[in-house]
């Protein structure tokens, strides 16, 4: 038996140890005797004094969890293979779709400049579906994610579309889910029931802070404020769909006053405590918002900084937060060759961060004979490796952050842009109070 290389110990106030492994997710809080006993089978093994049946059982649980493992097991190689076993799986269908170009917000920091006011036509519509229905014979997912634009300017072609996709789905008996991500301005009780009603099962909503600081950021193409109707929404939408609320974070939002007076404003609200929150850092993913981001962006370090310090605000408050330690077994989407992009033209991307920029297109539905896996943008994306950075084979959270969020953009991506340099997750720099809040918020939820 060996210890693994993905094993973080951490010390607690208790004299107790958390221990987590970033290659199977386990994390276990061990008293000072049983990090003993580890301690001793990782250096002497298993010797005849220890092997009783309560260190036969302990150490069926740390086995479990992965914490040790068997002197010839090789952990990087499986990790490489659950990741290409994902990535080159045709199980799942993920496509992240664009309903519409239009929205009705000027976000400061907008990283789509391609906004126009059209619409998917009916043709496309039709093209997409059979695009689906003949990838549906070969998968066993369908997964939709609505974005645009603002897809809740087009609820007519969503519910159309979601009423197709589902009849695929269950002619072919196939498992389908949807969310949707908005500005949330639109997004009203009625509309969550049609959507719910339609497979969506989440809403990812935008919310930068109190009132004062939101309605600075995230105004309409008229200049008019949107804070309080975002958030009257998120509290009738709430009672029909889950809703995770988040929050971009730049140098002028992520003072810890603005994220306390967002608390407050949800306690004020009647927002429910299970609407929960997530943190997202800017980055300047198109050329427009470089300039925004020069002016009030931070990088990876910095960004760490801020979850360490404003995430204990949420769990004060008895706030889930999203923060994920999940391995990444699975390649990213826009690597995956069953993950697709598409425009309101019918435009075929990779990434849906992309749609709209034609350099990126990797083929139209109206054309399917204008994109394969030959295509020059498709392969880029394709053979985007993170085991080939060598900067990261080594690192104990490579499962978890996987070359920098699992993210391809900085690398393939015309435009892609590098975070001054960083690209690791945040956890790199403050592994251990993120590794503390997150166990903090596992105890919570396994106490309800």
């Amino acid at each position: 038996m060996k210890t693994s290389k993905y094993n973080i110990f951490l010390e607690q106030d208790d004299d107790a140890v958390l221990a987590f492994n970033s290659l199977t997710g386990a994390l276990v809080k061990m008293d000072s005797e049983n990090y003993l006993n580890f301690i001793n089978l990782a250096n002497e093994g298993i010797s005849p004094e220890i092997n009783t049946n309560e260190m036969q059982d302990f150490m069926k649980q740390l086995k479990l969890g992965g914490f040790l493992i068997e002197d010839s097991f090789d952990e990087m190689e499986s990790l490489k293979r659950k990741y290409f076993k994902v990535k080159e799986s045709k199980s799942f269908l993920k496509l992240e779709i664009a309903p519409t170009n239009n929205c009705n917000f000027s976000c400061k920091y907008c990283f789509n400049p391609n906004r126009r006011d059209n619409d998917m036509t009916e043709e496309v519509q039709n093209a997409l579906v059979e695009f689906v229905r003949k990838k549906a014979e070969k998968t066993k997912v369908l997964s939709v994610l609505w974005t645009g634009g603002e897809p809740s300017l087009a609820p007519d072609i969503i519910i159309r579309l979601s009423k197709k996709f589902m009849e695929i789905a269950k002619d072919a008996d196939i498992s389908y889910d949807a969310a949707i991500f908005s500005n949330g301005y639109n997004l009203n009780y009625e509309m969550a029931n049609s959507l719910k009603d339609c497979g969506v099962s989440m809403a990812q909503i935008v919310l930068d802070g109190p009132r004062e600081v939101h309605d600075k950021r995230r105004t309409l193409v008229t200049g008019g404020r949107t804070h309080d109707v975002i958030i009257k929404n998120i509290k009738e939408i709430s009672k029909v769909l889950p809703v995770l609320l988040r929050v971009n974070l730049d140098f002028s939002n992520s003072d810890m006053k603005y994220i306390t007076q967002l608390m407050d404003e949800l306690k004020e609200y009647d927002i429910p405590k299970y609407v929960a929150i997530e943190f997202a850092q800017i980055v300047s993913y198109t050329s427009s918002c470089t300039e925004f981001v020069k002016k009030h962006g931070f990088n990876r370090k910095v960004y760490a900084e801020k979850l360490a310090e404003l995430i204990p605000v949420v769990i004060k408050e008895e706030r889930l937060f999203s923060f994920d330690l999940t391995p990444q077994y699975g390649a990213a989407p826009c690597t995956s060759n069953s993950s697709f992009g598409i425009s309101p033209e019918g435009d075929v991307y990779r990434c849906f961060l992309l749609i709209g920029d034609k350099r990126e297109c990797i083929g139209n539905l109206l054309n399917t004979q204008s994109f394969d896996d030959r295509n020059e943008n498709f392969v880029k994306w394709d053979t985007w490796n993170p085991f080939e950075r060598k900067e990261c084979i080594d690192c104990d959270i490579l499962p978890i952050c996987m070359g920098g969020d699992a993210c391809p953009f900085p690398d393939v991506a015309i435009d892609g842009y590098v975070r001054d340099g960083i690209r690791c997750s945040p956890l790199k720099f403050k592994k251990e109070e993120l590794i503390r809040l997150v166990s903090k918020q596992r105890m919570c939820l396994n106490a309800i």
